[in-house]
């Protein structure tokens, strides 16, 4: 089996060029660099992924390695104050929250009260509520009270109603200090924003959603075709 395995990822990623980098993301793979990142987990943290995976919709939480990059992108500019559009059950921003400074602030927002009642008591049980503010109700009403207020963000991070990201950017760009990342997820998604016609309105706003990106900022962004797509814009 194992040789049959390595003559068709040979026939798929082998060209007459020679070897591509581009490599198969399968479940074996993502196994294998989830038990690399688990090892630094605290036993809360794990036991928080692991309820999480195992709840109904676990697939529209980010995937592990998800987190951990884009918590590692809010650590390496020195973020003090992050953005979330999309709380979801919590994971992604308990992850950016634990590398934040302890005068750092994540705020998240939430449309679904059980969501955001969810992860508030996953935030008190690893020590993060006072890092973190949960608030509740539709994110292009809540970024127009954050600008209202002149609020800033080093990064924000967005994962929310696909339909809406266009103007999420928009109210985003500002919110951004100069130097800051936006981040956005699902921009690939599952690649049926490659074809030209995909019949999914999922992806279709997606692909609405790259190309104005890319107008407004050209060189300034960068989409990277792992897990569903993650797109990083420098501003």
């Amino acid at each position: 089996m194992l040789k049959i395995f390595r003559l068709l990822r040979k026939r798929l990623f082998v060209g007459v060029r020679g070897w591509s980098k581009n490599i198969l993301v399968t479940p074996r793979v993502n196994t294998y660099v989830d038990n690399f990142l688990l090892k630094s987990e605290t036993s809360e943290m794990k036991a928080y992924l692991s309820e999480t995976q195992k709840m109904f919709s676990a697939g529209m939480q980010s995937p592990l390695g998800e987190a951990r990059f884009i918590a590692l992108l809010v650590k390496a500019v020195k973020a003090k104050r992050v953005l979330e559009l999309g709380t979801f059950r919590g994971f992604t921003a308990a992850q950016i929250a634990s590398v934040l400074p302890s005068d750092g602030e994540l705020i998240t927002c939430e449309f679904r009260h059980e969501h955001a009642e969810y992860s508030n008591k996953w935030f008190s049980r690893l020590g993060l509520n006072k890092k973190i503010k949960v608030l509740e109700g539709r994110g292009g009403a809540i970024l127009d009270v954050l600008i209202k207020e002149g609020q800033k963000f080093d990064v924000i991070f967005v994962d929310a109603n696909k339909s809406d990201y266009k103007a999420y950017f928009d109210q985003a760009l500002r919110l951004i200090n100069p130097g800051g990342l936006i981040l956005a997820d699902n921009t690939l998604w599952a690649s049926l924003v490659t074809y030209e016609k995909s019949e999914d309105k999922m992806a279709e706003w997606m692909k609405e959603f790259n190309e104005h990106v890319f107008k407004c900022v050209g060189q300034g962004a960068v989409i990277l075709p792992v897990w569903d797509g993650l797109t990083i814009i420098v501003v």
